[in-house]
């Protein structure tokens, strides 16, 4: 038990927790558990931005921590980018009335809950927190069935849900027929996405969204990008489990075939960097940071063919995407030190860069210091 308490408790690989809290709302009347977690790039004074991902119920340990730990193992795998990350948790006895509309159930408050996160939740996480226009809604059973209204309603603020175990009808409201009219009625430059997943819960639910929204439709929506997927014999709980990676995977997957075009481009690291911001904000309508490791791996590339100028610009690129990632200083400086230009202010640059970020632990910090100091001396032994 000891062990298997120590194995879970491991760190993310690219994430790091930064506040777990309340959160007081005025539309509800009373305050919500939120977390919040963080890219290892994330600092406060640094200028930068992030798709801002909501996971609800985060009071289900099992199913809140698979799906952090999943879009952590994406992240650090450049499949995904890297986002910010709000959990938000429900009372036993709120939860229902959260995701319940009063047309079904005049007791419920569902549109309050609706206002609290357009109107309160997500400008707070924008306003403080570097959170981009880009937002992904993660839900799951009761909270699978509001993600979808949220997305149904909202398309223009919401750019993406993964609906977990969700159910499409209750009194007086069916989510496909909601779907459906927006579909038919709304019309962006860019899609908007929609992944569910169903188990033995809700084989019925899966027929009527395929008849209607999937292939058997004919629905050819270019604004709406929908699909789900049936696991025959999966649980209600497990279906989070199983489907969650697919989706993400799903939803970012030109964001991830963009940066794979930008690897393999011949042209100068300048010219198909600006191709890469361009694929990207066509395909999410939204700014999206390229992967820290694909702008790192360019200027390796780019440096190991002694490309030392590309490769100056893929770090310099980098720097502008992830400024705490402080060694990209000492790359330069290598790389000018073998144009014969000048390499002294980049080294300085890293010195005083690294003592503010972020990115690095106080370990890690001292041994690039060290590092970049036997550089130094190596280089006056020469000299």
């Amino acid at each position: 038990m000891l062990l298997f308490t120590q194995a879970f408790a491991q760190p993310f690989e690219r994430y790091k927790p930064l506040l777990d809290t309340l959160f007081p709302s005025t539309e509800l009347g009373y305050s919500r558990a939120l977390s919040i977690t963080v890219p290892l790039e994330y600092q406060q004074n640094v200028n930068a931005s992030f798709p801002l991902i909501l996971v609800f119920d985060k009071q289900n340990t099992r199913s809140h921590t698979h799906i952090l730990r999943t879009i952590d193992y994406l992240t650090a795998n450049e499949q995904i980018p890297s986002a910010l990350i709000l959990s938000i948790g429900s009372e036993v006895e709120n939860r229902y009335g959260e995701t319940q509309l009063s047309v079904s159930d005049p007791s419920a408050f569902g549109e309050k809950n609706e206002r609290f996160i357009f109107n309160e939740l997500m400008p707070f996480a924008r306003k403080n927190y570097k959170a981009s226009n880009f937002s992904l809604f993660i839900g799951h059973s009761r909270y699978g069935f509001f993600t979808t209204h949220l997305f149904a309603r909202n398309p223009q603020q919401c750019n993406a849900v993964i609906a977990l175990s969700p159910f499409f009808q209750q009194e007086k409201v069916n989510l496909v027929d909601s779907l459906h009219k927006t579909t038919q009625q709304t019309d962006f430059s860019e899609p908007r996405f929609y992944r569910f997943a169903v188990g033995n819960d809700y084989p019925d639910q899966f027929q009527l969204f395929e008849q209607k929204l999937g292939k058997k439709s004919g629905n050819k929506s270019t604004s709406f990008n929908l699909k789900g997927q049936i696991f025959p014999e999966a649980d209600h709980n497990a279906v989070p489990g199983i489907a969650i990676a697919p989706a993400l995977y799903e939803i970012f997957e030109a964001w991830s075939f963009a940066q794979r075009k930008f690897m393999l481009s011949k042209a100068p690291t300048a010219l198909s960097l600006d191709t890469l911001q361009r694929e990207i904000s066509k395909a999410y309508g939204s700014s999206i940071p390229p992967a820290l490791g694909i702008l790192n791996g360019k200027g390796w590339e780019a440096y190991n063919k002694q490309q030392y100028q590309q490769a100056i610009e893929a770090w310099q690129a980098l720097l502008r995407y992830y400024p705490t990632m402080s060694e990209a200083w000492l790359y330069i400086a290598d790389a000018q030190k073998n144009l014969n230009v000048p390499f002294k202010s980049a080294v300085e640059r890293f010195y005083a860069e690294i003592q503010q970020s972020s990115f690095y632990t106080t370990s890690e910090k001292e041994e690039l210091i060290e590092e970049a100091r036997e550089w130094e001396r190596s280089l006056e032994k020469k000299e």
